[in-house]
C-alpha cells in the first residue's frame, strides 16, 4: 500500500510540478516545495530557519506557519523580495521540511527575469538551494 501511495505522489508531481527546465508563466501562482535535507538527527540537528529570495516575483500567501515560528516578508527592493522565517525557540525547530512544503505561494511577475533561491538553516549548518533545486507546482 505504501508503494502505491508513493507512486501516486510521484506521478502527480511529475505531471504537475514545474522543473527548472519548464517555462514558468507570468501572472501565474505556484506553490514552493523543498528538496529533501539529510539531517544528523542522532545528534539532534533540526531546522531552525528558512529564507526564500524571489526576483521578478512576489510572495502571495503563507498557508501555514509552523507552530511558534515567526515569518516576515521584506518588501521588494530592485524587484527582489525575501521571506524570512525562524523557530521561536529550540523546542519548535523542525525534524524535516514537510511543514513548509507547499505552504509558500509565489507569483511570477516577469518570467523573463524570474529567479528563486532558498537557504535552510539548521542547528548545525546552512543548506543553500537555487532555482534548479526547488520545485514550483501550480
Amino acid at each position: 500500500m505504501r508503494a502505491v501511495a508513493s507512486s501516486i505522489v510521484l506521478l502527480a508531481c511529475m505531471s504537475g510540478c514545474a522543473s527548472n527546465s519548464e517555462a514558468l508563466r507570468t501572472g501565474h501562482r505556484y506553490r514552493l516545495f523543498f528538496p529533501s535535507i539529510t539531517l544528523d538527527t542522532a545528534n539532534g540537528e533540526r531546522i531552525e530557519s528558512v529564507e526564500v529570495t524571489v526576483s521578478c516575483g512576489r510572495f502571495r500567501a503563507l498557508t501555514v506557519i509552523p507552530n511558534d515560528w515567526s515569518a516576515e516578508v521584506v518588501s521588494p527592493m530592485s524587484d527582489e523580495t525575501i521571506l524570512r522565517a525562524s523557530a521561536g525557540h529550540g523546542a519548535t525547530t523542525l525534524w524535516n521540511m514537510r511543514d513548509w512544503d507547499g505552504t509558500i505561494i509565489i507569483s511570477v511577475e516577469d518570467a523573463s527575469c524570474f529567479n528563486i533561491s532558498a537557504t535552510v538553516g539548521t542547528t548545525a549548518s546552512q543548506h543553500a538551494f537555487n532555482r534548479s533545486d526547488l520545485i514550483l507546482s501550480p
